[in-house]
Protein backbone atom coordinates (compact mmCIF):
# COMPACT_ATOMS: atom_id res chain seq x y z
CA UNK A 1 0.00 0.00 0.00
CA UNK A 2 1.37 3.56 -0.94
CA UNK A 3 0.95 6.00 1.90
CA UNK A 4 0.76 9.99 1.49
CA UNK A 5 -0.88 9.76 -1.99
CA UNK A 6 -4.04 11.94 -2.88
CA UNK A 7 -7.03 9.68 -3.77
CA UNK A 8 -7.44 8.43 -7.42
CA UNK A 9 -3.97 10.18 -8.00
CA UNK A 10 -1.56 7.47 -10.21
CA UNK A 11 2.37 7.53 -9.15
CA UNK A 12 4.34 8.66 -11.74
CA UNK A 13 5.10 6.74 -14.11
CA UNK A 14 9.41 7.67 -13.75
CA UNK A 15 10.98 9.94 -11.07
CA UNK A 16 11.12 13.05 -14.28
CA UNK A 17 7.01 12.74 -14.48
CA UNK A 18 6.94 12.72 -10.78
CA UNK A 19 8.94 15.89 -10.20
CA UNK A 20 6.76 17.84 -12.75
CA UNK A 21 3.84 16.48 -11.17
CA UNK A 22 4.78 18.22 -7.57
CA UNK A 23 5.56 21.44 -9.50
CA UNK A 24 2.90 21.64 -11.08
CA UNK A 25 0.69 21.03 -7.71
CA UNK A 26 2.81 23.56 -6.60
CA UNK A 27 2.21 26.08 -9.25
CA UNK A 28 -1.85 25.89 -8.71
CA UNK A 29 -2.00 26.23 -5.35
CA UNK A 30 0.21 29.63 -6.32
CA UNK A 31 -1.91 30.66 -8.53
CA UNK A 32 -4.54 30.44 -6.30
CA UNK A 33 -2.71 32.47 -3.53
CA UNK A 34 -0.57 34.83 -5.34
CA UNK A 35 -3.22 38.04 -5.30
CA UNK A 36 -2.56 37.43 -1.32
CA UNK A 37 1.43 39.44 -1.54
CA UNK A 38 -0.66 42.96 -2.21
CA UNK A 39 -2.13 42.40 1.26
CA UNK A 40 0.92 41.13 2.72
CA UNK A 41 2.69 44.42 1.11
CA UNK A 42 -0.15 46.58 2.16
CA UNK A 43 0.08 44.95 6.10
CA UNK A 44 3.79 45.45 6.68
CA UNK A 45 3.28 48.62 4.91
CA UNK A 46 0.91 50.38 7.56
CA UNK A 47 2.32 48.43 10.14
CA UNK A 48 5.80 50.22 9.57
CA UNK A 49 4.02 53.26 9.10
CA UNK A 50 2.28 53.51 12.47
CA UNK A 51 6.02 52.17 13.78
CA UNK A 52 7.79 55.71 12.53
CA UNK A 53 4.58 57.77 13.99
CA UNK A 54 4.91 56.49 17.42
CA UNK A 55 8.63 56.66 16.97
CA UNK A 56 8.98 59.94 16.36
CA UNK A 57 6.38 60.91 18.96
CA UNK A 58 8.57 59.23 21.53
CA UNK A 59 11.36 61.31 20.38
CA UNK A 60 9.48 64.56 20.16
CA UNK A 61 8.70 63.85 23.90
CA UNK A 62 12.18 62.92 25.26
CA UNK A 63 11.78 59.29 25.51
CA UNK A 64 14.97 58.13 23.90
CA UNK A 65 14.61 54.71 25.24
CA UNK A 66 11.72 53.95 23.81
CA UNK A 67 12.49 55.84 20.77
CA UNK A 68 15.31 53.52 20.15
CA UNK A 69 12.66 50.46 20.83
CA UNK A 70 10.72 51.52 18.29
CA UNK A 71 13.37 52.19 16.10
CA UNK A 72 14.85 48.69 15.77
CA UNK A 73 11.27 47.56 15.44
CA UNK A 74 10.94 49.90 12.08
CA UNK A 75 14.39 48.57 11.10
CA UNK A 76 12.80 45.02 11.61
CA UNK A 77 10.06 46.06 9.63
CA UNK A 78 11.96 46.92 7.14
CA UNK A 79 13.91 43.77 6.92
CA UNK A 80 10.11 42.07 6.76
CA UNK A 81 9.15 43.72 4.17
CA UNK A 82 12.59 43.19 2.01
CA UNK A 83 11.84 39.51 2.82
CA UNK A 84 8.81 39.22 1.85
CA UNK A 85 9.24 40.61 -1.35
CA UNK A 86 12.16 38.55 -1.99
CA UNK A 87 10.25 35.52 -1.36
CA UNK A 88 7.32 36.79 -3.86
CA UNK A 89 9.29 37.81 -6.59
CA UNK A 90 11.33 33.85 -5.70
CA UNK A 91 7.57 32.13 -6.20
CA UNK A 92 6.67 34.41 -8.91
CA UNK A 93 9.76 33.50 -10.95
CA UNK A 94 9.37 29.67 -10.26
CA UNK A 95 5.96 30.52 -11.24
CA UNK A 96 6.53 31.60 -14.57
CA UNK A 97 9.27 29.14 -14.95
CA UNK A 98 7.27 26.36 -14.64
CA UNK A 99 4.37 27.98 -16.87
CA UNK A 100 6.93 28.07 -19.83
CA UNK A 101 8.34 24.50 -19.58
CA UNK A 102 4.77 23.41 -19.33
CA UNK A 103 3.35 25.33 -22.55
CA UNK A 104 6.67 24.43 -24.61
CA UNK A 105 5.96 21.10 -23.44
CA UNK A 106 2.22 20.89 -24.30
CA UNK A 107 2.19 23.34 -27.31
CA UNK A 108 1.72 21.36 -30.89
CA UNK A 109 4.22 22.86 -33.46
CA UNK A 110 2.01 22.29 -36.30
CA UNK A 111 -1.39 22.80 -34.88
CA UNK A 112 -4.10 22.29 -37.45
CA UNK A 113 -5.99 25.56 -38.21
CA UNK A 114 -9.86 25.99 -37.52
CA UNK A 115 -12.79 25.59 -39.26
CA UNK A 116 -13.61 29.05 -40.75
CA UNK A 117 -14.46 31.60 -43.60
CA UNK A 118 -11.19 33.78 -43.10
CA UNK A 119 -8.11 33.87 -42.09
CA UNK A 120 -8.94 35.92 -39.01
CA UNK A 121 -11.88 34.19 -37.91
CA UNK A 122 -9.60 31.12 -38.01
CA UNK A 123 -6.94 32.39 -36.16
CA UNK A 124 -9.14 33.98 -33.31
CA UNK A 125 -11.27 30.65 -32.59
CA UNK A 126 -7.63 28.32 -32.60
CA UNK A 127 -6.47 31.23 -30.02
CA UNK A 128 -8.97 31.05 -28.08
CA UNK A 129 -9.51 27.01 -27.54
CA UNK A 130 -5.97 25.73 -28.87
CA UNK A 131 -3.43 27.87 -28.07
CA UNK A 132 -2.12 27.75 -24.31
CA UNK A 133 -1.55 31.08 -23.51
CA UNK A 134 -4.25 33.08 -24.32
CA UNK A 135 -6.79 29.91 -22.98
CA UNK A 136 -4.65 30.76 -19.13
CA UNK A 137 -6.04 34.75 -20.10
CA UNK A 138 -9.39 33.92 -20.80
CA UNK A 139 -10.15 32.55 -17.27
CA UNK A 140 -9.78 36.32 -15.93
CA UNK A 141 -11.53 37.73 -18.65
CA UNK A 142 -10.58 39.03 -21.85
CA UNK A 143 -12.43 41.83 -24.30
CA UNK A 144 -11.78 40.64 -28.00
CA UNK A 145 -11.87 43.38 -30.46
CA UNK A 146 -11.46 43.71 -34.24
CA UNK A 147 -9.49 46.42 -36.37
CA UNK A 148 -8.64 47.97 -33.49
CA UNK A 149 -6.89 51.12 -33.45
CA UNK A 150 -4.51 52.47 -31.08
CA UNK A 151 -2.85 55.88 -32.21
CA UNK A 152 -1.71 55.37 -35.59
CA UNK A 153 -1.37 52.03 -35.14
CA UNK A 154 -4.02 49.19 -36.92
CA UNK A 155 -4.50 45.63 -35.36
CA UNK A 156 -6.68 43.15 -36.51
CA UNK A 157 -7.22 42.01 -33.74
CA UNK A 158 -6.54 42.57 -29.87
CA UNK A 159 -7.27 40.38 -26.79
CA UNK A 160 -7.55 42.87 -24.07
CA UNK A 161 -7.78 43.02 -20.38
CA UNK A 162 -7.61 45.91 -18.10
CA UNK A 163 -5.74 45.59 -14.60
CA UNK A 164 -7.35 45.70 -11.24
CA UNK A 165 -5.59 46.32 -8.00
CA UNK A 166 -6.67 43.43 -6.44
CA UNK A 167 -7.34 41.53 -9.43
CA UNK A 168 -5.65 39.66 -12.76
CA UNK A 169 -2.93 41.97 -14.40
CA UNK A 170 -3.21 44.03 -17.29
CA UNK A 171 -3.03 42.05 -20.60
CA UNK A 172 -2.92 42.74 -24.27
CA UNK A 173 -2.42 40.86 -27.22
CA UNK A 174 -2.30 41.99 -30.59
CA UNK A 175 -2.77 40.20 -33.85
CA UNK A 176 -1.70 41.76 -37.20
CA UNK A 177 -2.55 39.89 -40.91
CA UNK A 178 -0.56 40.89 -43.68
CA UNK A 179 -0.95 39.41 -47.26
CA UNK A 180 2.04 37.89 -49.37
CA UNK A 181 5.08 36.15 -47.66
CA UNK A 182 6.47 37.65 -44.79
CA UNK A 183 9.58 39.79 -44.64
CA UNK A 184 11.79 41.20 -42.27
CA UNK A 185 10.81 44.89 -42.54
CA UNK A 186 7.14 43.89 -41.14
CA UNK A 187 8.27 43.14 -37.96
CA UNK A 188 10.79 46.11 -38.03
CA UNK A 189 7.44 47.99 -38.53
CA UNK A 190 6.01 46.30 -36.30
CA UNK A 191 8.56 46.94 -33.62
CA UNK A 192 8.13 50.58 -34.02
CA UNK A 193 4.56 50.68 -33.92
CA UNK A 194 4.67 48.26 -30.89
CA UNK A 195 6.46 51.67 -29.29
CA UNK A 196 3.45 53.73 -30.05
CA UNK A 197 1.35 51.04 -28.47
CA UNK A 198 3.30 50.98 -25.36
CA UNK A 199 3.18 54.80 -24.67
CA UNK A 200 0.01 55.70 -25.29
CA UNK A 201 -2.13 52.72 -24.33
CA UNK A 202 -0.48 49.88 -22.45
CA UNK A 203 2.31 47.26 -22.87
CA UNK A 204 1.66 44.58 -25.21
CA UNK A 205 2.90 41.05 -23.93
CA UNK A 206 2.87 39.16 -27.12
CA UNK A 207 2.46 40.18 -30.60
CA UNK A 208 1.26 37.76 -33.56
CA UNK A 209 1.90 38.86 -37.33
CA UNK A 210 -0.59 36.57 -39.37
CA UNK A 211 -0.49 35.25 -42.82
CA UNK A 212 -1.26 32.55 -45.37
CA UNK A 213 1.78 30.82 -47.42
CA UNK A 214 1.97 32.51 -50.81
CA UNK A 215 2.36 29.81 -53.54
CA UNK A 216 5.61 27.76 -53.98
CA UNK A 217 6.21 28.47 -50.03
CA UNK A 218 9.42 26.91 -49.34
CA UNK A 219 9.63 28.26 -45.71
CA UNK A 220 10.31 31.97 -44.37
CA UNK A 221 13.64 33.19 -45.26
CA UNK A 222 17.11 32.53 -43.04
CA UNK A 223 17.27 36.20 -42.08
CA UNK A 224 13.53 36.32 -41.41
CA UNK A 225 14.05 32.90 -39.44
CA UNK A 226 17.38 34.32 -37.42
CA UNK A 227 15.08 37.78 -36.50
CA UNK A 228 12.56 35.88 -35.12
CA UNK A 229 14.31 32.72 -33.27
CA UNK A 230 17.69 34.14 -31.71
CA UNK A 231 17.01 38.03 -31.47
CA UNK A 232 16.08 38.90 -28.17
CA UNK A 233 12.90 42.03 -29.04
CA UNK A 234 12.79 44.63 -26.86
CA UNK A 235 10.34 47.82 -26.51
CA UNK A 236 11.80 51.17 -25.10
CA UNK A 237 9.66 52.03 -21.98
CA UNK A 238 10.38 54.56 -19.13
CA UNK A 239 13.43 55.23 -20.24
CA UNK A 240 14.01 50.75 -19.88
CA UNK A 241 14.48 48.55 -22.40
CA UNK A 242 11.42 46.09 -21.74
CA UNK A 243 11.63 42.42 -23.34
CA UNK A 244 8.54 41.72 -25.99
CA UNK A 245 7.03 38.39 -27.47
CA UNK A 246 6.70 38.47 -31.26
CA UNK A 247 5.30 35.40 -33.33
CA UNK A 248 4.56 34.65 -37.27
CA UNK A 249 1.61 32.64 -38.10
CA UNK A 250 1.92 31.31 -41.11
CA UNK A 251 -1.17 29.25 -42.68
CA UNK A 252 0.06 26.27 -44.68
CA UNK A 253 -1.20 23.15 -46.32
CA UNK A 254 -4.31 23.34 -43.58
CA UNK A 255 -1.92 23.93 -40.39
CA UNK A 256 0.04 26.80 -38.60
CA UNK A 257 3.72 27.11 -38.76
CA UNK A 258 4.38 28.93 -35.54
CA UNK A 259 7.79 30.82 -35.13
CA UNK A 260 9.04 30.76 -32.27
CA UNK A 261 6.71 28.37 -30.15
CA UNK A 262 6.65 30.80 -27.34
CA UNK A 263 7.05 30.17 -23.66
Amino acid sequence: MIYGMAKDKLPADNPTSGLFDLAEHMSENYSKVKHLKYYAYVFVGITILFLIIISLLLLAEGNVGMFIIFLALVICGIMMLRLVAFTIHFLDDFDTNFRAIKLVRDIDPLPKIPQGETSLERIEKYLKNDDPLIVDQLKNGIEVKHNFRIGDTSWSLAFIRQGKMFGPESYLMLVREIKGEPKLNNFILLERNLETVASEFMFPNRTIILCKAPKKYDGISEDLYSYLTEKVHYIVKSGKNVPVKLQLFVEHEGKYEIIPLLP
